[in-house]
């Protein structure tokens, strides 16, 4: 009875030290996946990519890490002489490096009777930087929850819902004048069955927020 009576004492002590080293870590085991998207997982109707295909192919573009986010056509009327009607086509895509989605280096390609018009470039520089992933996704759990928490526009209504996490690269904003091409090795993290926004994105090295994205257009 005495060992008994020990060991529900130590017990809850034990249990109170892991409960705070659990919270020091900061991590939170609740839902959270590990997700991939491949660059010909296309975001446009499928009907639409052998079309966009052709349109690489034609104009001799290598789409090989192009994963296509958009697309539009439409007949437009040339507003000089002579005046005639012409076929627009609209395509922006994502960059892949390494197999890795860039989160932020869309590109954008106009086409004017199928042929190149002009691009809208991106240049992604990812020398140095590996596909080892670092930071754990319990660990992105606890940073996209606290991100959650802190917004005015979300509270605490997803905090128990399954997350989503996509690994990959993010170019860092650069000061104006400075030519350096800053990207790092980062996650996307949104709520699962809305992949669009909410979206955090963390730096892998440290966990450190590049980006929270509320979809919320202030005026």
């Amino acid at each position: 009875m005495k060992y008994l009576i020990t060991l529900l004492i130590v017990l809850p002590l034990f249990m109170g030290s892991c409960k705070k080293d659990h919270e020091e870590n900061g991590e939170d085991y609740g839902c959270i996946e590990r997700i991939f998207i491949s660059p010909k997982d296309h975001d446009i109707k499928s009907t639409d990519v052998p079309i966009v295909d052709k349109l690489f192919s034609d104009n001799g573009i290598d789409n090989s890490n192009f994963r296509y986010a958009r697309y539009f056509q439409e007949t437009r009327n040339r507003q000089y002489q002579p005046f005639e009607l012409y076929n627009y086509k609209n395509v922006r895509v994502d960059q892949y490096k390494n197999g890795l989605r860039v989160f932020n280096a869309g590109m954008i390609f106009a086409f004017v009777n199928d042929k190149q018009d002009f691009v809208a470039t991106n240049p992604v520089d990812v020398s140095g930087l590996d596909t080892v992933a670092h930071l754990t996704l319990p660990r992105l759990r606890k940073l996209f929850s606290d991100e959650l928490k802190r917004s005015y526009a979300f509270h605490s209504q997803y905090a128990d819902f399954c997350f989503e996490a996509e690994f990959g690269y993010y170019k860092k904003s650069i000061a104006i004048g400075n030519n350096e091409n800053k990207t790092v090795k980062a996650w996307r993290v949104t709520i699962k069955g809305h992949r669009d926004v909410p979206a955090g994105y963390y730096a892998d090295e440290n966990g450190k927020l590049i980006f929270f994205d509320s979809g919320i257009i202030i005026d």
